[in-house]
């Protein structure tokens, strides 16, 4: 339904605002349009009152613009900007289940508009989603700082693949954590509170991940480990997608089953690359395995703080492909660790 359709915008510099009048219910479809009639009564109303009109159904642009004369019928133009589609200094796409942040209204092609337009003042930047990059940036920078100070300090007693086992526990921290905060976003839609979701969707990802630990000291260290991890949240994005969709026609109760199993077996695969990193760490240079530790813990935290940053920015399925596309990028350093251990 055009939404457009059922709004009157006018306005007043006295007022110092935007006014508008719509009518109620639009999400209805039984809804008439303006009549003839409803429009000459509202434009009777705005000519009493002084008020410019700024939109209505067909309206046309010498009509705005008549009483509080500006050098141009600026709410005018937005307003047929934003009908039109296009693209206006601030964020005025709607939220939607993928990406639920109601105060995104920032466009980082447009911060310097932004600033200019709001001369000068951060705090809203910082509201908007500036604030996380500030967290996300000091907690990379001390996390970073603690995890190689040591290395350079005793450089001379690490092997050449230390690099190679920091990024790969690093890049399996990360991926675990904007995976398991996607699913508990997912969590959210399925069991309609966030309470809820969280008290299912940790418990669950972390007792299934242990599971997937233990089973796997039967399996070797290598490229296929991470790799069938990526393959899996992949498929489960999309499983999921299907299934919690509102007009899927699944009942409550098989959403909540199936929601349930996808967690599980997704974080049963996501753990095992870690503890079989750490033994591969281990049999190469026994001092890997505590900055394998560091680096899986550190990613831990900055993938915590990054995902609603990422979310914001490209919507929680993105954030779900984007932890799979890390899991690919540790397989490829899990098959060079793995030859290099090998060699040796």
């Amino acid at each position: 339904m055009d939404v457009v359709s059922y709004v009157f915008f006018f306005f007043s510099s006295r007022r110092r605002h935007t006014r508008y009048i719509s009518v109620t219910g639009v999400q209805t479809c039984a809804l008439p349009i303006f009549t003839a009639g409803e429009l000459t009564r509202l434009k009777r109303l705005a000519d009493t009152l002084s008020l410019d009109y700024v939109y209505y159904p067909g309206i046309e642009a010498k009509e705005t613009n008549q009483k509080n004369l500006m050098d141009e019928p600026v709410y005018y133009l937005t307003v047929m900007r934003l009908i039109s589609g296009g693209e206006t200094i601030f964020n005025t796409t709607a939220a939607t289940d993928d990406s639920p942040f109601f105060g995104n209204y920032l466009r980082l092609s447009r911060l310097k508009e932004t600033l200019n337009l709001l001369e000068g003042r951060w705090l809203p930047i910082l509201t908007g989603g500036g604030m996380d990059l500030l967290v996300i940036a000091q907690a990379f920078a001390v996390s970073f700082a603690l995890l190689l100070l040591p290395m350079f300090l005793k450089s001379g007693k690490k092997g050449g693949s230390a690099p190679g086992w920091l990024v790969y526990f690093f890049l399996l921290g990360a991926g675990y954590m904007l995976a398991e905060l996607v699913f508990i976003q997912k969590g959210i839609l399925a069991l309609g509170s966030p309470v809820t979701a969280v008290a299912v969707v940790i418990p669950v990802f972390i007792g299934s991940s242990a599971l997937g630990g233990l089973v796997s000291a039967r399996f070797g260290f290598g490229f296929w480990p991470p790799a069938a991890v990526a393959i899996i949240l992949l498929v489960s994005a999309f499983m999921i997608g299907g299934c919690l969709d509102p007009t899927s026609g699944y009942s409550g109760r098989t959403q909540y089953i199936f929601f349930g199993l996808t967690i599980a077996v997704t974080g049963f695969f996501m753990g095992m690359p870690y503890p079989l990193g750490l033994k591969s760490a281990g049999g190469a240079s026994g001092g890997m395995v505590a900055y394998g530790m560091a680096a899986n813990g550190f990613a831990s935290v900055i993938g915590a703080v990054s995902a609603p940053f990422l979310a914001l920015l490209f919507g929680f399925s993105r954030v779900f492909v984007l932890a799979a596309v890390l899991y690919v990028i540790a397989s490829v350093f899990a098959l060079r660790l793995a030859n290099t251990t090998d060699n040796k």
